[in-house]
């Protein structure tokens, strides 16, 4: 699970980077958006016969989603840093 919500996660950054929100939102939102996924996800575990919702799933999913939320930015900014010094540079 925890490599499917790293994608989810870098995802979901990826969609809310275009509504302009700073990074600490950026990042608040995306990681929030992906724990109410995997708590979701659990829920529904409980109408699947044989398996169970449990807590420490959703925290492994929830830090998946973190770490993958946190590599995009961090390429984003390396990015944007970059952009501007060439930008600066013309």
């Amino acid at each position: 699970h925890i490599f499917m919500y790293f994608v989810l996660g870098m995802l979901v950054v990826n969609v809310l980077k275009d509504y302009k929100l700073g990074s600490k939102k950026l990042i608040g939102f995306s990681i929030l958006f992906a724990g109410l996924y995997a708590v979701t996800d659990e829920i529904h575990q409980t109408f699947v016969s044989g398996r169970s919702a449990e807590a420490r799933d959703v925290l492994i999913d929830t830090i998946g989603a973190t770490l993958g939320v946190v590599l995009y930015w961090a390429i984003l900014k390396i990015i944007m840093k970059r952009r501007l010094t060439v930008n600066a540079k013309v």
